[in-house]
């Protein structure tokens, strides 16, 4: 009787732990796809504002020499972030 308890108790146990990973293993995927959804929202966010304000010194030419610097960043920042869609 006793070995049928403990069989019992030990079948319960590893039961418990298995049930216990699985839910672990949703949670954890569940979080890396809402955690890659907002990096695509992020990206595409900082890109809106970097490809507007790149165009904005491509159409006008600075005068200064803060404006080029400028101008030159705003650049720099696109091709960094692959803002034209060549991922």
């Amino acid at each position: 009787m006793a070995l049928v308890l403990l069989a019992i108790f030990i079948s319960g146990m590893g039961l418990s732990v298995i049930v216990s990973l699985k839910a672990s293993e949703r949670a954890i995927q569940t979080a890396q796809a809402d955690n890659a959804r907002q990096s695509v929202a992020i990206t595409a966010a900082v890109c809106a504002l970097v490809v507007a304000q790149d165009d904005v010194y491509r159409d006008t030419a600075p005068a200064t020499p803060a404006g080029r610097n400028a101008a030159e960043a705003w650049h720099h920042l696109r091709e960094l972030f692959q803002c034209d869609g060549k991922r």
